[in-house]
């Protein structure tokens, strides 16, 4: 477990805001499950406004069209649901795990482009946590598997990768707001 947040590390050292958004699904997908999908906070929207999806990307390079597509997928703006899992990961501030069949995915999607990404990746198993720094909740990191649920250990380790990408993330935005200050 330590040596995959030790490669970890490495592979999320990015000054640059949206390389740094980039390297962390890559790095959730590619050492952690099938697909990743980070949703941000912007900083001044109003308290529930919705996240904005940042940055997708899948394990398997076959697979990136998927990835894409999740990105890409549009928001319900009317949709409320008490039980959409970003939401719940965003208000609680803690981890959500979910076990999906494919029965399911209908009642999951929130849109019939939605419902088209859930059938690409076909998730068993999905888990959020919170991106948090001090006490600002900067979005949530998702990550779903198609080959199996995730437990108690998987928990564990994903909360101190979303920690660690939230460092990296807004180290990424104070450089990039810095940067800005000084050119104007």
């Amino acid at each position: 477990a330590w040596r995959f947040l030790a490669g970890a590390g490495g592979a999320l050292a990015s000054l640059d805001y949206e390389e740094t958004l980039q390297n962390v699904v890559r790095t959730t997908a590619d050492r952690f499950a099938d697909f990743a999908v980070l949703w941000l906070v912007d900083a001044d929207a109003p308290v529930h406004a919705r996240p904005r999806r940042a940055a997708s990307a899948s394990r398997d390079p076959a697979l990136a069209w998927c990835a894409r597509l999740i990105l890409e997928v549009p928001d319900d703006p009317d949709d409320e649901r008490d039980d959409d899992p970003v939401r719940r990961v965003l208000a609680g501030r803690a981890p959500v795990v979910l076990a999906l069949v494919h029965d399911e995915y209908a009642a999951f999607a929130t849109s019939a482009e939605h419902l088209q990404a859930l059938e690409c990746a076909q998730p068993r198993g999905m888990m959020g946590v919170p991106l948090l720094v001090g006490d600002r909740c900067l979005g949530a990191l998702f990550a779903s598997s198609s080959s199996r649920t995730f437990d108690q250990r998987d928990v564990s380790l994903f909360l101190e990768l979303g920690r660690r990408c939230a460092l990296h993330i807004e180290n990424a935005r104070l450089l990039g707001a810095e940067r800005r200050a000084v050119q104007a």
